[in-house]
């Protein structure tokens, strides 16, 4: 009987198709990655079944489309016992685990069926910025109580720039890339069994909004004429960005896609590292690597910021690498 081969499924959220130089970007976003492509298969068409990852995820385990698997909004969870590929890869002899950098790819979905190791580390990278939305609900709330709170508003938001600006210079950690692929090699040494195939699933949250690659990758793609004070003075709120003037939304816009490039580029040297340990350990040659996304996201187009609500080209058609 032939050997199974391992298989690691790379999910990168929320990357589109057009900022992987493999597929023609005209930055050098993904040297890694167009490696991968060269020694393997890039699909110039696939295209996913959704615009946000609940859904995306459940049909990527499921092979099922979203209306069939029912997992459509957030309070949906896969129902217990549902075929998953984890399981029926448990089932021919696979060891299976799960490396997580979004909440929706847990227990409280359904999506960890399967796995014989969960390992959550959106507990450690996921609040990364839950603070900063919840603080512009509350300064947004107080500006709808009357004229007499603009004052303490434009302080507050003062503040919120400044602090950005302060985690922008001083930004070393990423959004969580280097503690997964930690956890894999400890995985990968400690806890992989010599005699079963392995089946990883990771995904990697680095081209999620809002984009903060780490030093120096923030400014890998930045045109030198937007300082840092300058970035940190994008706002958070989409609506903002889309409403300002001509010449602020082209700035900003122009900014958010640089930080994209210079997260997404970050995020293709992880890949490479991850790569290289599979190498090191001797096992690439017995490893398929698959390398995805589960959906895009807008950056101005269509006049749209991020992903949901829309099903533009943009959203849907994603990055395929087999090797």
């Amino acid at each position: 009987m032939e050997k199974q081969p391992n298989i690691i499924l790379l999910v990168m959220d929320s990357v589109r198709v057009t900022n992987l130089s493999c597929y023609g970007y005209e930055r050098p976003t993904t040297p890694n990655i167009d490696a991968l492509a060269r020694q393997g298969t890039l699909y110039e068409q696939a295209i996913s079944v959704g615009c946000w990852t609940l859904p995306v995820h459940a049909s990527l385990f499921t092979g099922l489309y979203p209306l069939s698997h029912g997992v459509t909004v957030s309070k949906d969870a896969l129902p217990e016992g549902f075929p998953t590929l984890g399981r029926r890869l448990r089932e021919v002899g696979y060891q299976t685990a799960c490396f997580s950098n979004n909440a929706y790819i847990s227990s409280a979905t359904g999506l960890d069926q399967g796995f014989d190791t969960v390992e959550d580390v959106w507990r450690v990278t996921h609040p990364r910025g839950t603070e900063r939305t919840q603080m512009s609900k509350r300064i947004k709330r107080l500006e709808q109580r009357g004229a007499w709170t603009k004052p303490l508003v434009a302080l507050l938001r003062r503040g919120m720039r400044v602090r950005s600006f302060l985690k922008h210079r001083r930004s070393q950690k990423d959004s969580g890339a280097r503690l997964t692929n930690e956890k894999i090699q400890s995985w990968l040494r400690e806890s992989r069994r010599p005699d079963a195939p392995f089946f990883l699933f990771v995904n990697y949250m680095e081209c999620h909004e809002r984009y903060s690659p780490p030093h120096p990758y923030d400014r890998r793609f930045m045109p030198a004429r937007f300082s840092p004070w300058r970035v940190a003075q994008v706002s958070p709120n989409k609506n903002e960005i889309l409403a300002g003037s001509r010449k602020r939304r082209t700035d900003d816009l122009e900014i958010m896609r640089a930080l994209y490039d210079g997260a997404l580029s970050y995020l293709d040297e992880k890949i490479a590292e991850l790569v290289r340990s599979l190498e090191t350990l001797g096992m690439l040659e017995d490893t398929v690597v698959i390398v995805t996304s589960d959906h895009g996201d807008s950056l101005g187009e269509h006049d749209h910021l991020g992903h949901r609500m829309a099903l533009y080209e943009q959203l849907v058609h994603v990055p395929l690498v087999i090797r």
